[in-house]
Order: C-alpha cells, then sequence, then structure tokens
C-alpha cells in the first residue's frame, strides 16, 4: 500500500482553503447579477404574460403561448436562462435540486399571477386566471 505524506497533502488543502472563499465570493457576485437582471425585465415579462403570449408552467420557468416576435423570444429565453441558473444556486444552498426548486417557485408564480395570466397546474393543465 503507497502512503502519501503530510507534507505532500498540505499544499493541496492550503489551496482548496484559499479558493473556497473566492469561489463563494463569485457566486454571490453571480446570483446578485442574476437577480438584478430578473428585475430589470419584469416589466417586459409581466407585459407578454398579460398579452397572453407566454405562461407561467409548472417548473417556474416561462413557455410560449402564442406567436412571439423574435425579441420576445429572446427575452423569454433570457428570462429563463437566468430563472434555471438562480434554481440551481438556490437547490445547492439548500440542497435541493433545480427541479425542486422550480416547482416550488411555480407554485408561487401561480398564487401570484394576475388575473388572465396563463399558468400549468402540477398535473400539466394549462387555465387562465381567474
Amino acid at each position: 500500500m503507497k502512503t502519501i505524506s503530510i507534507s505532500r497533502i498540505l499544499p493541496l488543502f492550503a489551496l482548496l482553503f484559499a479558493i473556497l472563499p473566492s469561489f463563494a465570493q463569485a457566486q454571490n457576485q453571480d446570483e446578485e447579477a442574476i437577480k438584478q437582471r430578473l428585475i430589470e425585465r419584469v416589466a417586459q415579462v409581466d407585459a407578454l404574460k398579460l398579452e397572453g403570449k407566454v405562461g407561467e408552467n409548472n417548473k417556474g420557468l416561462l413557455e410560449q403561448r402564442a406567436m412571439l416576435k423574435p425579441a420576445e423570444t429572446q427575452l423569454m429565453n433570457s428570462e429563463n436562462a437566468d430563472r434555471r441558473a438562480l434554481y440551481t444556486i438556490v437547490g445547492q444552498k439548500l440542497g435541493l435540486t433545480a427541479t425542486l426548486v422550480g416547482q416550488g417557485r411555480a407554485e408561487d408564480l401561480r398564487a401570484k399571477s394576475a388575473s388572465g395570466v396563463w399558468v400549468q397546474a402540477p398535473d400539466g393543465t394549462w387555465s387562465q386566471k381567474g
């Protein structure tokens, strides 16, 4: 059996502990940047939802419900990319999968959506919120 000396392992641990705080700090900066982009898009996303062009699916993502212009498709895709990234970060913090975080967020979005917005129930059925 091969043995490894402590003197060879210690530099690796030192490197690991040096990197971890900067990784956590970078992740926090990423999370804040994602949240800021989501906030900046709220009015545009709400307009698409109120026009019936997109709805809130049961995964916590926007889903196309009617024809979209290219810029609207890009908006939806950007919103979904940031939501997925945020669900991953939150999931890592809570020890959950991004899927579970998204499903939980979908429940919250269904409850808070304005009247007339398309929402998808957990069983996959779509309806306009009354």
